[in-house]
């Protein structure tokens, strides 16, 4: 049963919801033990409904929405291609059961397909979520990956994709696959959800608060429209408490950004930039404006971990005028960034009715700005949020940001 101060933690910290993962053994318990099916464990299911139903309520009641486990109270919720086949008839059997009872919830925000799927088992998941859409038509269902799989579109409403990533891999690790994920799923006007770790793996260190920052807003900028944060058996017996705190100030700032990054960004470009010999930086092409349904935008699967440039951004329009920059520096080391936009340069002989500015989202800080430049000094691992005011450009038209980035050892 969810503990009362447990959801007052969840809601205070930022959160809006609650993704139910192994709460419920009654299927999980038999399928690993291969028993069958009986009177019994139909009463245990009944049990297990009724007690999850005033867990959500209690949930809603906290102002947090929710999204039930479907397989995992049947049986194995992971993919495992021996089980998930044995019980596939008892799945579908079942699934009333546990689909109608739960269907009335109002802050019931999507259910859970098979976690993990693969490729041998895509048939056994189009069936299960056929057979959700006709029980729950008007619900979604989101099931997570450990990489993004286009053919999941076919069935799922929402994909997610997870990979966790520590002091032996790169922040990288996620951000690649949601890139590709993003821009495919676009296609199908279909949102990506992503799950980076939100606790401390057994077999590697804590990730530090800005290593953690720095891969959860990575994949902000490679387009994912939701977070979940992947923490068990307790949340407050194995997350340390620093990275409660920083789990906590980031969903509380992405609630603040939602609004802005839950909108279609304007067509743009985002690339390292050379510069010339009178100083400056070169701004790399416009893209065309975007159409409505524009196919050049399909990603594939990311180009990888170690492909993906140093310094990643994405730009939006700001609800109050100008721009929004989500920054990030996925490296180790410090650096001088230098950054140009199209959106405040000035036409020949043009005098600005108002200077452009940049400044912290968050912080409120004044960034330099000197000819046109911004200039800032980005930790290892570092994230930003900028608004910039003074823009000439007009929302929703191209924009394209030219950068490099110095490692400050190497700086004059």
């Amino acid at each position: 049963v969810m503990e009362t101060n447990l959801l007052e933690r969840f809601r205070a910290g930022g959160f809006n919801t609650i993704v139910e993962w192994g709460r419920s053994e009654t299927g999980r318990t038999r399928a690993r033990r291969n028993e069958p099916w009986t009177a019994d464990t139909d009463k245990l299911l009944a049990e297990d409904i009724r007690a999850a139903r005033a867990d959500f309520h209690e949930a809603g009641r906290h102002g947090l929405m929710v999204m039930p486990q479907t397989i995992g109270r049947l049986s194995y919720g992971h993919s495992s291609a021996t089980v998930n086949r044995r019980d596939h008839g008892l799945v579908l059997e079942k699934l009333p059961r546990v689909i109608q009872p739960l269907s009335g919830l109002p802050n019931l925000l999507a259910w859970q397909g098979m976690d993990e799927m693969f490729g041998g088992i895509y048939e056994l998941g189009e069936e299960h979520a056929a057979l959700m859409h006709k029980l729950a038509p008007f619900t979604a269902i989101w099931a997570s990956t450990r990489g993004f799989f286009p053919e999941l579109l076919d069935f799922y409403d929402v994909p997610g994709v997870h990979g966790y990533w520590g002091p032996d891999s790169s922040p990288n690790h996620l951000a690649t696959r949601i890139q590709g994920g993003a821009a495919t799923a676009k296609l199908r006007r279909r949102p990506v959800f992503a799950t980076p770790q939100g606790q401390r793996l057994t077999y590697r260190r804590e990730l530090t608060p800005d290593e953690r920052r720095c891969g959860i807003y990575l994949t902000l900028i490679q387009g994912a429209k939701g977070i979940f944060w992947f923490t068990y058996p307790h949340p407050f017996e194995i997350v340390h408490p620093v990275t409660w705190r920083v789990l906590a100030c980031t969903a509380r700032e992405i609630g603040a950004l939602a609004p802005v990054l839950l909108q279609n960004p304007p067509p743009q470009a985002v690339a390292e930039t050379a510069v010339p010999p009178g100083g400056g930086l070169v701004l790399p092409p416009l893209p065309p404006a975007r159409t409505r349904f524009d196919p050049s935008y399909a990603g594939g699967r990311g180009p990888g971990k170690d492909a993906m440039p140093r310094i990643q951004a994405l730009i939006h329009d700001h609800p109050g005028g100008g721009e929004l920059i989500l920054l990030a520096n996925s490296g180790d080391e410090p650096v001088l960034l230098e950054a140009a936009l199209s959106s405040l340069a000035a036409a020949p002989g043009e005098s600005p009715a108002r200077p452009p500015e940049v400044r912290g989202y968050f912080s409120g800080r004044r960034h330099d700005l000197r000819d046109g430049i911004l200039r800032d000094r980005l930790e290892p691992y570092a994230d930003r949020v900028y608004a910039v005011s003074g823009s000439r450009r007009q929302p929703g038209a191209p924009v394209a940001l030219g950068w490099r980035a110095v490692p400050e050892s190497a700086a004059d």
